[in-house]
């Protein structure tokens, strides 16, 4: 590649990723604003510990609840995930879906609330 494509590629790359700072910084914005007002825009659908109602709202589902507070209570108390999810295996803890298979990656998750 001559200097002249080098310089044109430097240009380009540089535009593209301008770009994509703006869409993600409005991307953000919109997102706060959004919460600002209420609104939320996430899935429940494999959210344990809350339903949403018809209009969107977040209610606490009290039976998933438990669920949560105990995941949180026994890894204070400084049990790794992997062993909690043997623990909620071993009683037959039903996850989201209904079933007693649980992931130690998505305990993980919960706990960093993600």
């Amino acid at each position: 590649m001559d200097t002249k494509g080098e310089v044109l590629l430097i240009i380009l790359s540089s535009l593209a990723q301008d770009e994509s700072r703006n869409i993600s910084e409005n991307s953000t914005w919109g997102i706060r604003k959004r919460f600002e007002i209420g609104q939320h825009k996430m899935s429940t659908k494999r959210f344990l510990g809350y339903d949403a109602d018809e209009v969107g709202k977040l209610i606490v589902n009290r039976q998933q609840a438990k669920i949560v507070k105990r995941l949180f209570r026994e890894f204070l108390w400084g049990k790794t995930t992997d062993y909690i999810k043997r623990i909620f295996e071993r009683e037959r803890v039903k996850n989201k879906d209904g079933g007693t298979k649980w992931q130690s990656t998505t305990l993980g998750s919960m706990l960093e609330n993600e």
